[in-house]
């Protein structure tokens, strides 16, 4: 979560561990906060500092109207932040003698109410107001402001006094603002910020055939640029939600129109193979069955593309990226299920499963339901589950096993004219998971959504 705080100290507020834990404890762990080391009254950079080092929830501290006016210009405060928290009072050590506002009679009346100013402030830039919290030392600054919207017929706003007894509102309030929708949105966002600064791992010359040239096809800074702005500040309803993660889905899949998946002889992981083919597949799919297949996808359904997408677009480490950990906070995480090569999940079941769904000749994963997702009525019996969907899910663990066919000799029927059995062997040996951190993360994350038993 990241959080502007905008807070001055004065009125004898602490200005060190022990209001930072009353107010974001639950957030992060500050045991290893050090008041000679960090100073939020001198240095208030400092608290982003100490979020860095700490955790992948962020803080910026703004002590008066100046410093936000500073943070404003060098910042998308929309696409950064997810919650501002606003003292109303920010007098305490500002410097009179600098220009504020002009039609305020004078500078210090303005900055003893400049948080309404940045409240307003933020309203016309298109910060959604549920996303504002006041906070005061003041007994009734707050409720003869909540008076005044009440005259105008302005929608109260939220706020809390800083008092010992308010403190565990204040964090619920914070625990309630939590929803998929902006889990998934600040996830994507980081992505792209970062993912913009390593065109150097960009890798898309594997997909191309041998006429294509890589300066052709993708415009990297437009298409994770159209990726960032998606999602918007406000959360749809879950009805918008559907047709907006379609069309999030369509924008991350369609550069995959052109490029083919990396032949799984010549790639050096699977993995690579299997985010490849995963793309390439969703791709087709969104194209010529976007509502039947497409057509009740989660938040937790985009992240799980996404990730997929672009560790086969980006050579990235190997190592969970802040990014990635936030898309995977969507997922239940199982730290039981045993992932190494002697591991227990239950493909084969799976597979006769599909291989029983209809009579058709394909013998390999993908290209199984590849077929299936042709058929009309394959498609109608499943418009109403998520068995294509879990199917996207499975892909990656059946294409990262090792898969043999061994034939055996033909038989003739004898109860049968004209007929012969011809009997395969198929042998399905899971990976190693546990080799990777990042796909032993990844694993894990996945392993419930992959292998429900509803599904």
């Amino acid at each position: 979560m990241n959080i502007l705080w905008i807070e001055d100290f004065g009125g004898n507020l602490e200005a060190g561990e022990t209001t930072l834990n009353l107010l974001f404890g639950q957030l992060l762990s500050f045991k290893a906060w050090d008041e000679d080391e960090y100073r939020l009254l001198s240095r208030p950079d400092d608290l982003r500092r100490y979020c860095d080092q700490q955790s992948h929830h962020r803080i910026d501290l703004c002590l008066n109207y100046f410093d936000y006016v500073d943070l404003k210009e060098k910042t998308d405060l929309i696409k950064t932040f997810y919650l501002v928290f606003i003292d109303i009072r920010l007098d305490n050590n500002v410097d009179l003698n600098r220009t504020v506002p002009g039609h305020f009679a004078t500078a210090d009346s303005f900055h003893k109410n400049a948080g309404f100013y940045i409240f307003n402030d933020l309203l016309h830039q298109g910060f959604p107001r549920n996303k504002l919290c006041f906070l005061t030392g003041e007994t009734g600054t707050l409720d003869n402001f909540q008076t005044r919207l009440n005259e105008l017929h302005i929608p109260e706003a939220t706020g809390f006094e800083k008092t010992d007894g308010k403190y565990p509102e204040i964090r619920t309030w914070m625990d309630e603002q939590h929803s998929d929708y902006y889990r998934l949105r600040r996830g994507i966002i980081e992505a792209c910020q970062y993912l913009r600064k390593q065109t150097d791992k960009f890798r898309i010359q594997p997909y191309l055939n041998m006429e294509q040239q890589p300066d052709d096809h993708i415009d990297l800074d437009d298409y994770l640029g159209s990726l960032e702005r998606l999602l918007p500040v406000y959360e749809p309803t879950d009805t918008e939600k559907a047709i907006l993660y379609r069309i999030v889905l369509r924008t991350l899949s369609h550069e995959w129109e052109g490029l083919k998946p990396v032949d799984r002889k010549r790639a050096d992981d699977p993995s690579i193979w299997a985010f490849s083919w995963i793309m390439k597949t969703t791709r087709n799919w969104i194209t010529h069955n976007s509502k039947s297949i497409f057509n009740r996808l989660t938040a937790q359904d985009v992240a799980y593309f996404f990730i997929c997408n672009m560790r086969a677009l980006f050579n990235l480490d190997d190592v969970t990226h802040t990014h990635e950990r936030l898309l995977l906070e969507l997922f239940i995480k199982d730290e039981t299920i045993d992932l190494s090569v002697n591991n227990a999940i239950p493909l084969l079941e799976h597979y006769v499963k599909y291989f029983n769904e209809k009579d058709i000749p394909s013998t390999y994963f993908h290209s199984r339901l590849n077929d299936l997702q042709k058929d009309s009525e394959m498609l109608k019996r499943h418009q109403e589950d998520r068995f294509f969907m879990t199917a996207l899910y499975q892909f990656f663990w059946f294409l990262t096993a090792d898969f043999k066919v061994k034939p055996e000799k033909a038989q003739i029927n004898k109860n049968k004219p004209n007929q012969v059995y011809v009997q395969s062997y198929y042998t399905l040996k899971p990976y190693d998971y546990t080799q990777s951190p990042f796909l032993l993360d990844f694993t894990r994350h996945i392993f419930t959504t992959s292998f429900s038993v509803t599904d």
